[in-house]
């Protein structure tokens, strides 16, 4: 991201991240892939958001809350037994 942003420009989701506490983060983006919704989202700290973006699924529940999925990734180096390697 160019320059500074300021949290009253996104919209503010709190997202529940690894160590079990809520993280605030502002919403860069949304979109849909393959009729799945995506969050494109910046940590804020402080009053300040910072650089990066972190990519959530996402649904809407029965009764209006945003339901946020963590995405897992599975990341390989080669040689790899998938490359053929042995």
């Amino acid at each position: 991201m160019k320059g500074k942003h300021t949290m009253e420009e996104y919209e503010v989701i709190s997202i529940p991240v690894s160590d079990g506490t809520e993280r605030d983060f502002a919403i860069m983006d949304t979109f849909e892939f393959e009729g799945q919704g995506y969050l494109a989202v910046s940590l804020i700290e402080g009053d300040e958001i910072q650089e990066g973006v972190y990519i959530y699924r996402y649904h809407n529940a029965e009764d209006g809350d945003v339901v946020v999925e963590q995405i897992t990734c599975l990341l390989y180096t080669s040689p790899s037994p998938r490359d053929g390697a042995t």
